[in-house]
């Protein structure tokens, strides 16, 4: 979803952040870690160092309840076919896609977090899934190339701000309030040193 945008005497482009970086390296406040077994993709932890898919998985890939007795975990899947998708719903083309691993963390952990503080257990758990689901969207984009960020610049061409790291289409209405907020400080900032200057004429 590129873009340009005029904004009081302004530029500014919203384009794709071709140097963004994997979100589960980036990002260290993510509540759930990934652990995956691909013997090509892997992009946080991996599986075989923390778990046996015995202690994790039935007969049927269904996570195991002495499993979720101390973690909260869901399947994450894998859709390799021109390109990369994950999900935490299977995919509807078997042939290209399964299962990739978990992403999961222990409840004990999850109860001592202060956003957590006063829930029930399973208040605590639909939010843990939430936040499951959108980490998992968040490497989804990066797989995808849906990583945003925005440039301005001036009347004269010459790019005063930019700004990167905003993962996915969703954030495109963020990266225009941000940008906007960013033109509107230059040009204040801009207004206050030409006054400062017109000033240190007058007096001089």
């Amino acid at each position: 979803m590129e873009q340009t945008i005029d904004y009081r005497g302004y530029k500014i482009e919203i384009v794709r952040d071709v140097y963004a970086e994997n979100p589960r390296e980036l990002y260290d406040c993510s509540v759930g870690k990934l652990f995956t077994a691909h013997k090509k993709y892997q992009p946080q932890y991996n599986f075989r160092d923390m778990f046996s898919p015995e202690e994790v998985w039935d007969e049927n890939k269904d996570i195991k309840p002495s499993f979720l007795e101390n973690y909260y975990a869901a399947n994450v899947y894998l859709l390799d076919h021109s390109g990369l998708s994950v999900s935490l719903t299977p995919f509807s083309n078997h042939w290209d896609s399964g299962l990739f691993g978990i992403i999961c963390c222990l409840k004990r952990d999850a109860k001592c977090l202060d956003f957590f503080e006063g829930l029930t257990d399973s208040e605590i758990e639909e939010k843990i899934m939430y936040y499951f689901k959108h980490e998992i969207k968040t490497l989804d984009d990066y797989y995808a190339g849906d990583v945003y960020g925005f440039i301005i610049s001036d009347e004269d061409g010459e790019e005063v701000d930019s700004c990167y790291g905003f993962y996915g289409d969703d954030e495109i209405p963020e990266i225009i309030i941000s940008s906007k907020h960013a033109v509107d400080v230059e040009i204040k900032y801009r207004s206050k040193k030409f006054g400062n200057q017109l000033q240190l004429n007058f007096n001089s």
